[in-house]
């Protein structure tokens, strides 16, 4: 549903400086969390603002743009009660959600089933004489993870064809062949390459196939290890390996956002859920609704409809289902609100 915006506008909420550039119009930048205000040419930051005062308009300012949006939705004549809240932090600004059983990630003013987090693991260990393959294993630490990209140091004495499988068990999920060179090399993974997410306690191995040649690997290492010679600011062993392993946790499955109980003061039998959604490839937003706290949900509601309510009870619960899997496929939600009736 498109939300209504209050005029006249007098203050911009957003990341980007605002083109209008009228007299007196302030601007809020919700990455620096700073207040500027315009001279007529230029957006020049106000100094000594208590912004706990501004952030508590924002978000007063959010919630009554939120009802109008859901009062605009209504058939002529209906009047409702509105129960809401808004993100601006992972509670929600009336203390709404249930963070215990929100499975959904919060960033800045939403929530989202998507979002990155880079990992990098290092290994610095010397492992045992090899000459060309070897393999080790990680355990993984997050959910819907995957190895983004491993580098290593090729040694001067190197060179050849490599494979680099990731395997689970028995099981090879990726897998790239390259040419390696003298230097650091960066062999790069993305989420398409996988046939499959890991999770948290799977066991990922690593596995280096040296297919051609005779290709051997160094690392920048801390200390020096007993028998390997510097070269420059490398150490570079004599059949020896050693390697960085960055893993990338991919956030995109289907998540929820939990309200806690919210108390009802009337007898309701219609309902009508209003948010400020958005969605990517086949992502979507539905939701769970319970009149009577949490014993009983009606399922698979879309924003916007009329709901015609069953078992109602004195409290209200409402799951804000997050959905989409796999890359691209994202949904995103900055509050929620329900007409009641």
């Amino acid at each position: 549903m498109t939300q209504l915006i209050a005029y006249p506008k007098l203050i911009f909420i957003q990341d980007n400086q605002p083109t209008d550039f009228k007299k007196g119009m302030l601007w809020y930048d919700t990455l620096s969390s700073a207040l500027y205000a315009s001279d007529g040419t230029n957006y020049n930051l106000i100094s000594n603002v208590d912004l706990s005062t501004i952030e508590k308009m924002i978000s007063e300012n959010s919630l009554n743009i939120l009802q109008n949006t859901a009062q605009a939705g209504l058939s002529a004549n209906t009047t409702a009660n509105f129960l809401a809240d808004v993100y601006t932090s992972a509670g929600g600004y009336l203390s709404s959600v249930d963070t215990a059983n929100t499975t959904a990630l919060f960033d800045t003013n939403s929530y989202s089933n998507s979002i990155n987090e880079i990992q990098t693991y290092t290994q610095t260990t010397i492992l045992t004489e090899v000459e060309g393959s070897f393999s080790t294993n990680f355990t993984m630490a997050k959910q819907n993870s995957y190895l983004s990209s491993f580098d290593c140091l090729e040694a001067l004495t190197g060179g050849g064809n490599w494979t680099i499988n990731i395997k689970n068990g028995t099981l090879t999920f990726a897998s790239k062949t390259i040419d390696t060179i003298n230097g650091w090399n960066t062999i790069n993974f993305l989420a398409s390459d996988y046939s499959a997410l890991f999770q948290i306690g799977d066991i990922l191995t690593l596995e280096v196939i040296a297919n051609t040649g005779d290709p051997r690997f160094a690392t920048q290492l801390s200390a020096i290890p007993a028998g390997i010679v510097q070269a420059g600011n490398y150490y570079l062993p004599n059949y020896y390996t050693g390697y960085n392993i960055n893993f990338k946790t991919s956030y995109i499955s289907d998540l929820i956002v939990k309200t806690l109980p919210q108390t009802i003061s009337i007898t309701p039998t219609v309902a009508m859920i209003t948010a400020n959604e958005t969605i990517a490839g086949t992502g979507s937003v539905t939701y769970d609704l319970s009149t009577d706290g949490g014993l009983n949900f009606q399922t698979g509601l879309i924003e916007g409809d009329e709901i015609t309510l069953t078992n109602v009870g004195s409290s209200l619960i409402l799951k804000q289902n997050l959905n989409g899997v796999g890359a691209g496929n994202t949904a995103t939600a900055k509050d929620w609100g329900v007409s009641i009736w």
